[in-house]
């Protein structure tokens, strides 16, 4: 069944890369998102990062580079729940660090890499509407500072 533009929501994996693929509107919703100051991005949808053909890749919904810092961003809309956040989190972090570091350069050049999943439904039925997930040592509590941000925001769209 074909539908037409007036048909679309943001849930529409066209209408939501069309909004995001402009740069002052990527830059709001990261800047709302993150609560922080965002300068401006340079922004791809859709891109596909397959590094070996036998090895299963990741096409980012949207993949933006903060220009003049050394942060990227990757924001995914999620809306059915297939119970692998937690994973698929760890999987999209690693895959944006691919490329990030040419021989020879030390890892405290890594870039911060931010990945936020735009989900329609509640990731850890506990009704917040954002969840920070961070990397903390258990036996002292202290949050590890690995560049690695990951957020999953609840949004009934």
């Amino acid at each position: 069944m074909k539908r037409t533009l007036q048909d679309l929501t943001i849930k529409d994996p066209f209408m939501f890369a069309a909004v995001m693929s402009d740069e002052n509107q990527c830059k709001s919703l990261l800047s709302l998102v993150l609560e922080m100051e965002i300068l401006h991005v340079t922004v791809v949808t859709e891109k596909t990062l397959a590094y070996h053909p036998e090895y299963h890749g990741v096409r980012l919904d949207v993949f933006a580079v903060e220009d003049g810092t050394r942060r990227r961003f990757n924001v995914e809309l999620q809306v059915k729940d297939n119970k692998n956040l937690p994973r698929r989190s760890r999987y999209y972090h690693a895959q944006l660090d691919m490329d990030a570091l040419v021989t020879g350069i030390d890892y405290n050049e890594l870039p911060d890499t931010y990945v936020i999943f735009i989900c329609d439904y509640d990731p850890m039925d506990s009704l917040f509407y954002r969840y920070t997930i961070a990397n903390q040592c258990q036996e002292n509590k202290e949050k590890i500072a690995d560049g690695i941000h990951t957020i999953w925001s609840y949004v009934k769209i």
